[in-house]
């Protein structure tokens, strides 16, 4: 028997039949599809209290409260439409959450808002839902160094009370920004705050020390104070300038330096040493103690002491008083005498090598250690006087902020005639 691969006609009708019923349910649910979605928008208005629009104000659209939605955003009027957003195509009727926030930098005043969110029942159709926020109490402190100047990115050490008990303080990070400030908002957590304020890692103002808001030197001694109210409190702290390290030791080559220790009102603060000639770190120079050497010749010494606590925040930096003006120390030479001791022959001093760089050099010429008159040159012509005579030479050197040096030679054969 021959087996044949055309299907006979009743078959075939039956394989299109099954076919058109596929094609027409899979056409249905992609057609009935976007008609659901399209059938549910929320569209809306966000304005602060006193009814101006909030343009860029974050809108989070989501099934549930943990779900996490899509953001979108306002328009410079203040709207929001979702039917813009492709992103929220996929609402339907029934019990869905909005939540509303605005960055700090888009707020009307500059003052945090506070944030909404909020179950809401939608139905078919367009949903209108508007939103008024009402702004968050604030307290804004200026830090200050000893010398007026804002501090950027100094170490904020803060308490908060809750529950009627302080907890233990929040070393951050929290740091102030580049205008200096440091702001705290309102929260419904905390009932009051104490706070101090640091010094800036790499601060090279005056001394300045951990201050703490209008009392004590560190959180639990501060003075506490409330972020509520829907009041926006500005303060300023001015670091205080505290006890100076002290030098102590001679401030001439070789001679070694030594930094007071300090006292500090924290505990586990680890102390570092900046030594500094005219106001410039000293490479390596970073022990309490500090050997003076020629490279300091004529520049006066400080030294600044810095204390980070564990997490590497700077809460103190103190620089002492600069010394006087380092002394060095000349390189010098034993002169020798060039020449034979007689009557009427010239003898010349050579004064070897002087340094750290140029020296300027004198001469004196003596008989029998006595000065011999107008010898103050490198040459020397003896004459008769010196006959029977012993002659030596001088040199003295002289440079700025360098200790004078004198040597002598050693004496000449006694002069022939």
């Amino acid at each position: 028997m021959t087996s044949s691969t055309t299907p006979r006609p009743r078959a075939r009708g039956r394989l299109l039949i099954g076919l058109t019923a596929v094609l027409a349910i899979l056409l249905s649910t992609l057609v009935a599809a976007p008609a659901q979605a399209a059938g549910v928008t929320v569209v809306g208005t966000i304005t602060d209290g006193a009814g101006r629009p909030v343009a860029h104000a974050n809108v989070l659209i989501r099934k549930n409260q943990t779900d996490g939605g899509q953001f979108i955003y306002t328009d410079a009027n203040g709207r929001y439409d979702s039917s813009a957003w492709p992103q929220t195509s996929d609402l339907s009727t029934g019990t869905h959450w909005i939540s509303v926030s605005v960055d700090e930098e888009h707020t009307n005043n500059g003052w945090p808002y506070r944030y909404v969110d909020t179950a809401v029942s939608l139905a078919s159709g367009t949903n209108t839902k508007n939103f008024t926020l009402t702004e968050l109490a604030t307290a804004d402190f200026t830090v200050l160094g000893p010398d007026g100047r804002r501090l950027v990115r100094a170490p904020v050490i803060f308490e908060v009370l809750r529950n009627g008990v302080w907890d233990l303080p929040q070393y951050g990070p929290n740091e102030t920004d580049r205008n200096g400030r440091y702001r705290f908002t309102e929260s419904t957590y905390f009932e009051k705050y104490r706070a101090c304020f640091g010094v800036p890692s790499g601060y090279s103002g005056p001394t300045a020390v951990l201050t703490c808001w209008q009392s004590g030197s560190k959180p639990s001694e501060a003075t506490p104070f409330t972020v509520t109210g829907g009041t926006h409190a500005k303060h300023t702290v001015r670091l205080r300038s505290g006890a100076a390290p002290s030098v102590s030791g001679t401030v001439r080559n070789g001679r070694t330096l030594t930094a007071s220790a300090g006292a500090w009102s924290k505990a586990g603060l680890s102390v570092s040493y900046r030594w500094k000639a005219d106001g410039r770190a000293i490479t390596g120079a970073t022990k309490r103690s500090f050997t003076v050497s020629n490279a300091q010749a004529g520049k006066r010494i400080s030294v600044t002491q810095t204390a980070k606590d564990s997490e590497g925040r700077q809460w103190y930096a103190r620089t002492s008083r600069a010394t006087g003006k380092v002394v060095g120390t000349l390189k010098s030479s034993k002169p020798r005498i060039k020449g034979k001791a007689k009557k009427g022959r010239t003898l010349r001093a050579k004064a070897g090598s002087w340094g750290p760089g140029a020296v300027k050099l004198s001469y004196r010429w003596t008989r029998n250690g006595k000065a011999i008159k107008k010898a103050t040159r490198a040459k020397y012509k003896v004459t008769k006087r010196d006959v029977g005579k012993k002659i030596r030479v001088s040199v003295t050197g002289r440079k700025a902020s360098y200790t004078t040096a004198k040597r002598t030679s050693a004496k000449t054969k006694r002069v022939k005639r």
